[in-house]
């Protein structure tokens, strides 16, 4: 397991996961390494199927592949990222306001971590 996530780390930061289709009755499709996954979304949970023979729940093996982790790690960061750029749009509006911790200092920090990645 620790080697699949290992390897979906890489495609990621690799760029190997590409969004083909929005969300729609079919659920949200991504592209990773010539192989489809669709997201779509029950009440309380999320679904994430896979062409590849590994990504049945069928096989005698794991019902996970390295496809659907890369496609969840591809959401976590960009919902991360969203939410970063806007937390940086709100200390930028705060930045010429008299607070108790000076909005420049926080500003920094988060342009920073922005950077790392």
């Amino acid at each position: 397991m620790i080697e699949l996530i290992k390897r979906a780390k890489e495609l990621v930061k690799h760029n190997k996961v590409k969004k083909i289709g929005g969300p729609g009755a079919m659920g949200q499709l991504y592209e990773v390494e010539e192989h489809t996954v669709r997201i779509y979304h029950k009440p309380g949970r999320n679904i994430a199927e896979c062409s590849c023979l590994n990504g049945s729940r069928w096989c005698g093996e794991m019902p996970i592949c390295v496809h659907k982790i890369s496609v969840l790690l591809f959401e976590a960061e960009n919902k991360f990222d969203e939410q970063l750029d806007k937390l940086i749009e709100l200390y930028e509006n705060w930045v010429e306001m008299k607070l108790p911790i000076k909005p420049q200092n926080i500003l920094h920090d988060l342009k920073n971590l922005r950077d790392l990645k």
